[in-house]
């Protein structure tokens, strides 16, 4: 019931000892215990403030992937949701590159982890939240050049970067960015098309959720050129100069 200013430390009592939530009034401005976040946000906040954060985001129908800022119980899941973590990248001449993932059947999302969420259902407005508050820091999985990096900052560019939009592995072209909260993949700089994504099983099942082929990475074509340099609007025959999106440059003969 103090009034006024004070320097140094202010020690609360709750007389009831019953721990119930505190509510502070400083300056006429009520600061609540519990921070609301959305996928559009950047954390820039102090979280020894907060005694809770909520994460606030729609869980769309299929696969996308997620990173949160605060440990979660997996078991809370349910109704055939599931997470998964990256676990092996293979790569051969006629699949190109596999991103394999391991179900995750129970225990706990770590903190700042990327991980692909599948949701049987959408979900609008789906609040995740924990008392356990974890500082957001950016980290990343990588197996065979392949990254799978977390996300906390809105409006970074996906160009050249890999996502999984829509339920399907896509590859970011020009102007394209990514919420926060939501995981991505940096491929190898030799990566070029035929990039798959599987889902593991306990007991053996592998699930393709999607595979960007050859064919699909042709419509991120930014430029065509003969070997002379004269620019093209389509492939003509004989060997063709390609620019990617990318950047990278590749010949093809029609």
């Amino acid at each position: 019931n103090a009034v006024g200013s004070h320097s140094g430390t202010i020690t609360i009592a709750d007389p009831s000892g019953s721990n119930a939530a505190i509510t502070l009034n400083v300056a006429g401005t009520t600061l609540s215990n519990t921070l609301f976040l959305k996928p559009t946000e950047t954390p820039s906040y102090d979280v020894r403030t907060y005694k809770r954060i909520v994460l606030q985001r729609t869980l769309p129908m299929g696969y996308s992937t997620i990173t949160l800022p605060f440990a979660y119980d997996i078991d809370l899941v349910e109704g055939g949701a599931f997470v998964a973590q990256l676990e092996l990248v293979t790569h051969n001449q006629h699949d190109g590159y596999t991103l394999y993932f391991r179900k995750v059947a129970d225990g706990v999302m770590q903190p700042n982890q990327p991980y692909v969420l599948y949701m049987p259902f959408e979900i609008t407005n789906a609040e995740w939240g924990e008392t356990a508050i974890s500082s957001p820091e950016e980290q990343s999985v990588s197996k065979n050049g392949w990254t799978m990096q977390a996300n906390y900052t809105p409006g970074v560019s996906m160009e050249g970067k890999y996502g999984i939009v829509g339920g399907k592995l896509c590859l970011g072209g020009a102007g394209s960015t990514i919420n926060a909260y939501t995981a991505y993949f940096i491929p190898p700089a030799e990566a070029k098309g035929r990039v798959r994504v599987a889902m593991l099983d306990n007991d053996g099942t592998t699930t393709y959720i999607h595979s960007l082929s050859d064919t699909e990475s042709d419509k991120e074509t930014t430029a065509i050129y003969r070997l002379d340099g004269t620019k093209q609007t389509a492939l003509t025959k004989g060997i063709n100069i390609v620019r990617m999106q990318d950047g990278s440059v590749r010949k093809v003969l029609k």
